[in-house]
């Protein structure tokens, strides 16, 4: 399994789908194979924070700005009340 991975921010979810994926694994036929040590790409850790939307990725570089739907480096303008 080189190409699946999860996420799970809680210990107890995190525990059931490593539980989950082997036991589907195994009735598929394609058991993890524990004599080398391969384990299910599920890691226990925060997705959704640290984030560095200013990287070398062309896509992610303007990515606030284009779900927001502005033109990238447009001020952020505010109406006064």
């Amino acid at each position: 399994m080189r190409r699946v991975y999860g996420f799970e921010i809680m210990p107890a979810p995190f525990v059931v789908a490593h539980l989950q994926m082997g036991l589907l694994l195994q009735n598929l036929g394609v058991p993890l194979n524990e004599a080398v040590g391969e384990r299910a790409g599920i890691f226990l850790t925060n997705s959704l924070t640290g984030w560095d939307f200013t990287g070398e990725n062309p896509h992610l570089k303007n990515w606030p700005d284009q779900a927001s739907g502005r033109k990238p480096n447009q001020a952020h303008t505010t109406a006064a009340r």
